[in-house]
């Protein structure tokens, strides 16, 4: 048997796709950047917002051992040029955020407006150190309360045992498919 080394650049490339894996995996613990970006919607006259907001946003279903979750409790340095107050109408603000890594995509990103200006949110996009997900809202969001679309699970046992609780409520349309959640958290 003929044993065939690789040499120069093979070597170097085939070390690269070998080690690359290892190198993009945050370790346990670390602090993981993001960039979130909200756009408010521009449909409608009025929906902006100068209440406080804040953002919550994870890689597994709220109430699942083992998520990781990011909590920004409150959302006002915008990166926008000029440092204009965020959440205006029409346009798209962009927050640079850090927390715990997550492990894989994300599944779900919570708003609470806390007070009553009636805030629209269109979309919010989350880019993360496994790419970006987006996440469309295309609504008024409720005063005082998380609420926002959430993708983990499709079981609807455990739809019906979350929209049992106190504390969340399950919105489904008519074929029985959720369209979000919302989740009162004092």
């Amino acid at each position: 048997m003929e044993r065939k080394m690789c040499r120069g650049l093979e070597c170097m490339a085939l070390l690269l796709l070998i080690l690359a894996p290892f190198h993009t995996l945050p370790a346990k613990g670390e602090e993981c950047s993001y960039l979130l970006e909200v756009q408010t919607s521009y449909s409608f006259l009025g929906s902006e917002t100068d209440d406080p907001v804040r953002v919550r946003f994870g890689d597994k279903g709220f109430y699942e051992e083992n998520k990781v979750e990011v909590l920004e409790r409150h959302l006002s340095q915008s990166m926008n040029e000029g440092n204009k107050k965020p959440f205006r109408w029409g346009s798209t603000d962009k927050f640079n955020l850090t927390g715990p890594c997550v492990k894989d995509n994300l599944c779900y990103v919570y708003f609470k407006v806390e007070g009553t200006d009636g805030w629209r949110v269109n979309d919010a996009i989350v880019h993360h150190n496994y790419g970006k997900d987006t996440f469309h809202f295309n609504k008024k969001l409720p005063e005082n309360t998380w609420d926002g679309p959430e993708y983990c699970n499709a079981n609807s046992e455990m739809i019906a045992s979350l929209a049992a609780t106190e504390d969340a409520v399950e919105q489904v349309d008519k074929n029985g498919k959720r369209k979000s959640r919302k989740i009162k958290v004092h």
